[in-house]
């Protein structure tokens, strides 16, 4: 496992802990809990981008992401682009 896995996988320990938390979460969701929390955090960077109330620099540590490209490989993934292609608005 590299160093660029330690994020996720600390917090994949966590949420997995309790398999029957996880399924549970799953019903009322309609997703696993580290889904969830991801795509909350890229929408949360999302909004913080758009709204300019923290520099794209800062958005890793503020998302509690350890490294830069693993904060980059999840926004593109959970959003389908960089996130620096999100715009700020006026």
């Amino acid at each position: 496992m590299g160093r660029h896995a330690s994020h996720r996988s600390r917090t994949e320990r966590y949420l997995d802990r309790d398999p029957a938390f996880s399924a549970r979460f799953k019903d009322l969701v309609a997703e696993v809990p580290i889904a969830y929390v991801t795509r909350w955090r890229m929408q949360l960077a999302v909004t913080w981008l758009r709204e300019s109330k923290v520099k794209l620099a800062n958005l890793p540590q503020r998302l509690s992401y350890s490294f830069d490209a693993a904060f980059s490989r999840a926004f593109r993934r959970t959003i389908g682009i960089l996130p620096g292609s999100i715009g700020r608005r006026p």
